[in-house]
């Protein structure tokens, strides 16, 4: 892989699985059925802090707002409108 898609995969990875861990501390445990909306979720942090690692790295002032926006998205507690 190049420099840049190693760096993206081990960020998204690790965002994802903190912001997952996060929304379990925040939320509790989710019902089976919505499992699928907190592992969407928690890809939306992952992509964030993915975007905002990315911006800090390689100086991309604008992925800031981008990675910010999807971090909120996917702090927000949208389990409550399905459940």
């Amino acid at each position: 892989m190049n420099e840049l898609e190693d760096f993206l995969v081990r960020n998204m990875t690790l965002f994802s699985a903190i912001g997952l861990a996060l929304r379990f501390v925040i939320y509790g445990m989710p019902s089976l059925d919505l499992v699928w909306l907190w592992l969407v979720l928690a890809f939306a942090i992952g992509n964030g802090g993915a975007l905002l690692a990315v911006a800090k790295t390689y100086e991309r002032p604008r992925f800031y707002i981008y990675g910010i926006i999807l971090v909120i998205i996917g702090f927000l507690p949208l389990q409550l409108l399905f459940g």
